[in-house]
């Protein structure tokens, strides 16, 4: 079985958990079955004209760079007015859904496995959907209702009220037409978690599971990939 990995990072470029999760699961499952092939598509923190193909323990790793104004991992180092702008590009990033097609096309995996996609942009959703890729998508953070992706937004204190900012209840809007109807199977690690998706009427026909994040729910993963 081939499976694709779409992360924004991968290591060792880090700057959370999610990247190292993602890692987690990909070496466990080719350490499970030497038939399984692995491919991550991720984020190049360097500008690259093309994207970087690496080879790591018969792992394809792809490093794309999206064109946007700069790498996740100096994200800190610019102001908001330019950030607002990255935001913008990063909703539906043409660039980044003509690279992933791409090598979709080329590698034609039985299963995309979809991450965190800050940096990729949500065209990543298109992309994958328009080859008819059955596809799963854990929820790492809140990046599909909030850019700023946690529980603690400045804008509306408490980001997910009905009473939200205009930017905010546009911002979710445009990120659920887009999502739509793309995701098979949507996997979330708490009750608490998928409920705020729920509420906010995101993966309305998807099929939703709560499994706990963890390498040790390896096996849990992998038979719900082959289903």
């Amino acid at each position: 079985m081939k499976i694709c990995f779409i992360s924004n990072l991968y290591p060792p470029d880090i700057v959370g958990g999610a990247e190292k999760y993602v890692e987690k699961i990909v070496k466990k499952l080719k350490e499970e079955s030497l038939e399984n092939k692995i491919v991550v598509i991720t984020t190049s923190q360097k500008f690259l004209l093309k994207p970087k193909i690496e080879e790591d323990s018969n792992i394809k790793i792809y490093r794309v760079w999206p064109f946007n104004l700069y790498s996740l991992t100096t994200k800190r180092n610019y102001n908001f007015l330019i950030k607002l702008i990255w935001h913008l590009i990063d909703i539906w990033n043409p660039f980044v859904y003509f690279f992933i097609k791409k090598i979709l096309k080329n590698e034609k995996p039985d299963l995309v496995h979809l991450h965190n996609l800050a940096g990729l942009s949500f065209s990543v959703f298109t992309a994958v959907k328009s080859l008819k890729i059955k596809t799963i998508y854990t929820i790492h953070d809140y990046y599909l209702l909030c850019p700023y992706a946690n529980l603690i937004c400045p804008l509306t204190r408490w980001k997910f009220k009905k009473s939200a900012p205009f930017f905010c209840q546009w911002y979710r809007k445009i990120v659920k037409k887009i999502v739509g109807n793309k995701i098979d199977l949507v996997l979330a690690p708490s009750k608490f978690v998928m409920d705020i998706f729920e509420e906010n009427e995101f993966f309305i026909n998807s099929k939703k599971e709560v499994l706990p994040l963890g390498v040790e729910k390896i096996k849990e993963i992998e038979k719900i990939q082959k289903n």
